[in-house]
């Protein structure tokens, strides 16, 4: 029974190191098109196996996208532009991304 337990445990903690949710998530707002970019680092060594699968936007608290991903950008990073129609001042734009094995990673930002 210890056997199976220690097993089971080594299993877990494997599974966990290998899967990770974003390192960090940027957001970067383009006035004149009206553009965000997000741009997750996660940093993997297979993109099809290992990936952003999706990114969810909020306006104001109300999801307006939700992006679905079948592999990362590159080994390193997930990128992703979403055009915001009619911004406004104050508005608070939340980026929530989620890793297929494991993990969400968020960041906000407020237009100018």
């Amino acid at each position: 029974m210890k056997k199976v337990l220690l097993l089971i445990s080594f299993l877990v903690t494997a599974f966990l190191v290998m899967a990770h949710p974003a390192k960090k998530v940027e957001l970067q707002y383009d006035k004149a098109s009206g553009e965000v970019t997000i741009t997750a680092t996660h940093s993997v060594k297979n993109v099809k196996d290992h990936f952003i699968d999706y990114v969810t936007i909020e306006i104001n608290g109300k999801e307006v996208k939700k992006e679905l991903f079948t592999e990362q950008t590159s080994i390193e990073v997930q990128v992703y532009k979403y055009k915001i129609e009619s911004p406004k001042k104050g508005d608070v734009i939340k980026i929530n991304t989620h890793c297929n094995k494991s993990g969400t990673k968020g960041a906000s930002l407020v237009i100018e």
